[in-house]
């Protein structure tokens, strides 16, 4: 059986990408292998065997049917001249078969025929008493446990969460006292549900049942550990599924170093021992433990936790009924900016991991400028890595998010605002939209230069991607004058071995190659390869990249000579 989670495109991306390395399918370690196309292949080879794919949480079947942010997808457009959506990658064979689960019929009609639904309505009451016995074990009392199985609108989510209360509080709490905290919660619930937005209530029983057992397992929490509590407030903020240890672990010190330049002062950074989380891996470990015995998250690795989406749901109703919801919500964007880097090649795995954190970061309501601009810069780095792995319309749309932020709270020549501008011209021109690139690129070198002087590396940078946008439109001529400044400018400020430095080498041996000047592009090609080996690696894409091209230069040189 193989899982595939649906909830957004980052995730689904996430898990096409670990399915090929657990499948082991050839050449998915390789840095520009189109992942999608490779699992369609390994799919329908009927020789690999008989496969079930769970199509989990396709609650929004939009992004499925959508070619242009798959990793790889628009270079295969580009050379081929087809078009292939994500769903399409999942081929239909007869030695495969695949359920899709979703919330949604309209999204499920966009997957599957009508006559391939079916409907699964609240359970009946015999098999939602034997699942309550079942998790009560000798503690069940049939007359009482038929009570609270009704009460809970047989929802079975909302039936184990109360189990596990019980038996964690067992015998201090029986079934019967369960319901007697139960009606008290019920004269909460209304304060609770106000804030539940009508799309989230078209489950409503499962809403309101699971929303009346949260929170009496969640108050219990709260005054027997209350790091275990907070822990749970904060990780209701990020995607409900695969979050990291390290995402969570991380302490309030390195956010206070790391927080300048970020719109954020030390003051405005929640203080780890005021709000009480889990400061080392032990205190996380029982933290998890304590959330996972009362059902609020489960384990899937080691270094990975999971929450039901109506469990990350009651949480930020809870919040947003207590006054907790913006401080949380401020406190995840700052955890996940300190942890996500920008997408070079060295940070793709972490990039990989919180990626789907990054986007999920969009629907969270914020209102602090501080938290605006944490999430701004959040978007950019996640912008930068979609860009690196070819998804240039998420990428367009995440630096387009950053920059207005920026510029709004920053202003159009803060250096920030211009990275995210510069994102958004090196996405636009990988979607060829070269025009519209350039005149963002004029933009920023104008102002780098303007803020941080000719020779600043973001300046020298800026150099750079405008001379590629206009190799791009064929002005060879301007583009080497580019190239050239920006090269001397890093010789000059970085060093001849500096990464920045190599690659301006790079753009200049293609540049001359592109013109056919191909003695001096070898040369180039040669000093790139050595230099990106030496400082990078032998296996880092840049040196591959170019190491082929000097080969297949030598190679034609050498034939040329021959005739």
């Amino acid at each position: 059986m193989l899982w595939l989670h649906a909830s957004s495109a980052a995730r689904f991306d996430q898990d096409l990408q670990t399915l090929a390395c657990d499948l082991d399918i050839p050449g998915s370690d390789d840095v520009k292998a189109n992942i999608p196309q490779l699992v369609h292949n390994w799919l329908r080879n009927s020789r690999n065997g008989k496969w079930l794919i769970v199509l989990d949480n396709a609650d929004n079947a939009a992004f499925l049917h959508d070619a242009h942010d798959i990793p790889g997808g628009r270079e295969q457009i580009r050379q081929k001249g087809v078009s292939r959506s994500r769903f399409e990658y999942l081929p239909a064979c007869r030695h495969g078969s695949m359920i899709v689960t979703s919330r949604s019929n309209k999204a499920a009609l966009q997957l599957v025929d009508d006559a391939d639904i079916v409907m699964l309505e609240p359970m009946e009451s015999s098999p939602a008493l034997a699942l309550l016995e079942k998790k009560l074990g000798d503690r069940s009392d049939a007359t009482w446990s038929g009570k609270l199985a009704a009460a809970l609108e047989r929802i079975p989510l909302a039936l184990a969460q109360a189990a596990a209360y019980i038996n964690a509080g067992w015998p201090m709490c029986s079934v019967e006292q369960y319901l007697e905290k139960l009606e008290k919660s019920e004269k909460s619930k209304t304060s609770l549900l106000k804030t539940v937005s009508k799309e989230r209530r078209r489950d409503h029983d499962a809403v309101d049942s699971t929303i009346l057992t949260w929170q009496i397992s969640f108050e219990h929490i709260r005054s027997v550990r209350l790091s275990a509590a907070n822990l749970l407030s904060l990780m209701s903020f990020y995607d409900h599924q695969g979050i990291p240890a390290s995402l969570l672990r991380m302490g309030a010190e390195r956010e206070k170093e790391k927080g300048a330049g970020h719109g954020i002062i030390d003051s405005d950074l929640p203080d780890t021992d005021k709000f009480n989380l889990p400061s080392t891996a032990e205190d996380l470990e029982k933290d998890i433990i304590a959330l996972r015995d009362h059902l609020f998250v489960s384990i899937t690795t080691p270094s990975s936790f999971e929450m039901h989406r109506l469990v990350q749901f009651a949480a930020r109703v809870w919040l947003e009924s207590n006054g907790q919801y913006q401080h949380w919500a401020q406190r995840s964007v700052v955890k996940l900016d300190m942890a996500l880097p920008t997408g070079e090649h060295e940070h793709w795995e972490q990039c990989q991991l919180l990626y789907p954190h990054a986007r999920s970061s969009l629907e969270i309501n914020l209102t602090s400028r501080e938290a605006l601009l944490r999430r701004s810069s959040v978007l950019y780095k996640a912008a930068s890595f979609a860009w690196s792995r070819g998804s240039a319309s998420d990428a367009e749309m995440l630096a387009t998010m950053s920059m207005r932020v920026r510029k709004r709270e920053l202003g159009s020549e803060d250096m920030r605002t211009l990275l995210s501008q510069d994102m958004l011209g090196l996405a636009l021109a990988q979607m060829g939209r070269y025009k519209t690139a350039e005149e963002l690129h004029r933009r920023t070198l104008e102002g780098s230069e303007k803020v941080l002087g000719t020779e600043h590396p973001n300046t020298l940078q800026s150099v750079n991607n405008l001379a590629v946008v206009l190799q791009d439109q064929g002005d060879y001529k301007t583009a080497e004058e580019h190239f050239r400044r920006a090269l001397e400018g890093s010789e000059k400020v970085l060093g001849t071995e500096h990464p920045s430095t190599l690659t301006s080498v790079w753009c200049l041996a293609d540049l001359t190659d592109r013109l056919g000047r191909t003695a001096e592009a070898i040369l180039l090609y040669e000093r790139a390869t050595t230099g990106f080996g030496a400082v990078l690696s032998s296996k880092h894409p840049n040196t591959t990249e170019c190491e082929q091209s000097l080969r297949r230069l030598k190679q034609g040189d050498r034939e040329t000579r021959k005739s």
